[in-house]
């Protein structure tokens, strides 16, 4: 169960978002809501804003309640609520001692909350069968770390043999942890991980999570009893909660942050992927996997592109792997590989043909030579258009088109009376989501993230240029909920009819000209993805793939599981079954040899030759010190590319200037770096 623990004290501005609106505001029943930081959990500054959060949302508009939500420090919070200043607080616990003060509601998933050590480092060995807090005599005279006003609701907080020091932050005491500061550090496991995933992403790997934990409480939300409609409000979110669960909102919100129950018998493969259609048509026919390994079952956890990531990395960020098949890519592959936590696939069936994998693709899932990662599909990145909106206004497409010409082009077919936009692209914040995009255009611009000296280029030379122009074309020419459309947001809008032009990936290729998937399947056409002012580092190289964790148990069922659904035998499968094209793309040669895929995928050769080119050494103008187009090869980067992420997003959605947010994504750069080795 993820959620997480009380701290009492740590200063965050106030920040006061309006969640909904409904058409008679007259009518509209409006509440106060007290929040606090705690993230992965709750939080103002991300655009998942968290389960919980979403959870007093949803339930409290089941019931027709507007929500005012303001950000405080946490003794600051409890005390408005309390004193009926305002009306609700997020997060609670039911505590004995504020049983007179607050009433509270059902219980939901919360916290675990424990001692985090260095990897190897500690001799405790604790009681599985009983909690912590029953065997604190293990770790009397020890130091441990912990956030000022933090409770646990145990003996921990008045166990006088404990040496607690106490500092404002998590990601402090475990600065603290690594110096030798202190023995442990007391943190929520999973935000502790995120801790790491966000803010120390060098560390990752090297710390784990004591099991058991001290406690594990539920949380709540509480309305101070001062409120004369405090069992009002409570019973209105418990009756909404209700109408989520049983709508299956309840489960879905709780899903899309990465919670699931885990089974864990020998014959069981847990997988965590992503929803994308080659993904999906993936587990539907894995019945004829598992149809010929009696026994065996497949546990499977989707999640979206950017959950799946934070889960992934979290869990190894704690030592805490969950799964046995990770679904990752061409940038965490060798990543993961040296860190050694990745098997390496050295047992493969000679009937797989390593051979066979297209070069690019096989090169960017593997470490010294070895494959650490099957392919199930690559890509590159391309711009799909409306060909016969395009004849009808007498414009044509070059076969690479500038960006300028991308402008020119989607303000005459612009019409969003109609619901149709000139141009879709990624707004979604992420460092795999709006940054895959906006690198490339960085690039064609002339610019880099870095140096060859690992100086931040963040803000410098093609990032003004490329920023400028992505928001032009967004906010002009994009559909209105533009910031927060990915991959198969616009994959949805370009395939129902609503899009001019969409630059994506090359994947997309498959469903677009599927007339079971697409209306327009008949009048797209395809060419390069536009540039700036250089060929340079304008189409990106990526891979989803197969990948099974060190810390797995049922290793050889997993590569007997990653070994049939990236083979030729599978593609052939997806073929008779579902249609030649939708087959996944980008990762056999033996695929753009079959007669049958050409004759289906007009797209094929450009595909092909898109992924080929792809160049992740020479993707810039400038020499650069790292591999990648989109991305950079460190395991610094998921957290410095979320953050620019989130910077451009604000700039985006008007929350910020384009300059304010280069300013913060360069200083957010310049944080995270200056904990790392590079360019030292």
């Amino acid at each position: 169960m993820i959620g997480v623990i009380v701290f009492k004290t740590c200063l965050y501005s106030s920040l006061s978002l309006v969640l909904w609106t409904f058409s008679s505001l007259a009518d509209a029943k409006t509440l106060k809501v007290a929040a606090y930081e705690h993230r992965p959990y709750v939080t103002q500054d991300r655009a998942e804003k968290g389960f919980l959060y979403d959870l007093t949302v949803e339930a409290f508009k089941a019931e027709g309640y507007t929500l005012d939500f303001k950000f405080y420090p946490p003794e600051r919070a409890k005390a408005a609520v309390k004193s009926g200043e305002t009306d609700v607080l997020i997060p609670s616990y039911k505590l004995a001692a504020d049983t007179d003060t607050f009433v509270y509601s059902e219980p939901l998933p919360g916290d675990q909350v424990g001692l985090v050590a260095v990897k190897g480092k500690h001799s405790l060995k604790p009681n599985q069968s009983k909690p912590l807090s029953d065997q604190l005599d293990l770790i009397n005279g020890k130091s441990v770390g912990i956030v000022r006003g933090a409770e646990t609701g145990t003996a921990f907080d008045t166990d006088g043999k404990i040496k607690k020091e106490p500092t404002d932050r998590t990601v402090l005491n475990i600065d603290k942890l690594m110096a030798g500061r202190v023995d442990y550090v007391l943190a929520d496991k999973y935000e502790a991980a995120d801790s790491l995933v966000s803010e120390r992403p060098q560390l990752i790997g090297q710390l784990e999570f004591i099991d058991p934990p001290i406690s594990s409480r539920a949380f709540h939300i509480s309305v101070g009893t001062k409120n004369p409609k405090a069992k009002e409000i409570i019973a209105a979110f418990n009756s909404g909660l209700q109408k989520i669960k049983k709508s299956g909102r309840y489960a879905e919100i709780l899903y899309s942050y990465g919670q699931s129950e885990q089974k864990s018998d020998d014959k069981t493969i847990n997988i965590a992927t992503v929803p994308n259609g080659d993904m999906k048509i993936m587990q539907e026919l894995s019945k004829d996997f598992v149809k010929a390994n009696p026994g065996v079952k497949l546990n499977w956890v989707t999640l979206p592109e950017n959950t799946l990531r934070n889960v992934i990395y979290s869990s190894l960020a704690i030592s805490d792997s969950q799964f046995d098949v990770m679904t990752i890519g061409a940038f965490e592959t060798p990543i993961y590989a040296n860190k050694g936590w990745l098997e390496p696939l050295s047992s493969l069936p000679a009937s797989y043909n390593e051979n066979d994998l297209l070069t690019p693709i096989k090169d960017s899932l593997s470490f010294n030579k070895k494959l650490y990662a099957l392919p199930f599909y690559g890509e590159s990145s391309m711009t799909y258009y409306r060909k016969d909106l395009f004849d009808k206004a007498g414009l044509k497409m070059p076969e690479k088109p500038t960006y300028a010409q991308i402008k020119e082009f989607a303000a005459k077919l612009h019409n969003p009376k109609d619901k149709f936009y000139g141009v879709c692209l990624r707004g979604k914040p992420g460092w795999g989501e709006n940054m895959a995009l906006l690198t490339t255009m960085v690039n064609s611009y002339g610019g880099s993230w870095f140096d060859m000296k690992w100086k931040n280029q963040v803000g410098g030379k093609g990032w003004n240029e490329a920023l400028d122009v992505y928001l032009d074309l967004q906010k002009n020419y994009g559909p209105p909920d533009a910031a927060e459309n990915g991959f198969g947001e616009n994959l949805k809008l370009f395939a129902g009819g609503n899009c001019a032009m969409w630059v994506d990936a090359t994947v997309a290729a498959g469903m677009i000209f599927d007339k079971s998937q697409s209306k327009v399947s008949d009048k797209v056409g395809f060419t390069a993805s536009p540039v700036g002012t250089v060929d340079k580092g304008s189409h990106w190289l990526w891979t989803w793939a197969l990948g099974i964790p060190s810390s797995s148990t049922r290793k050889d069922l997993a590569t007997k599981f990653i070994a049939w659904a990236t083979s030729k035998d599978y593609v052939e499968l997806a073929g008779k079954t579902k249609g030649w094209v939708s087959v996944p793309p980008g990762t056999r040669r033996s695929t753009y040899e079959n007669a049958q895929y050409k004759a289906a995928a007009p797209f094929a050769p450009f595909v092909l030759k898109a992924i080929e080119e792809a160049d992740p050494i020479n993707g810039t103008v400038e020499k650069k010190p790292y591999l990648g187009i989109q991305f950079v090869n460190i395991p610094e980067f998921p957290a410095i590319g979320t953050q620019v992420g989130n910077a451009v997003h604000e700039a985006l959605i008007g929350k910020s200037t384009a300059k304010a947010a280069l300013a913060k994504a360069k200083d957010a750069t310049d944080k995270i770096m200056a904990k790392s080795t590079y360019g030292k």
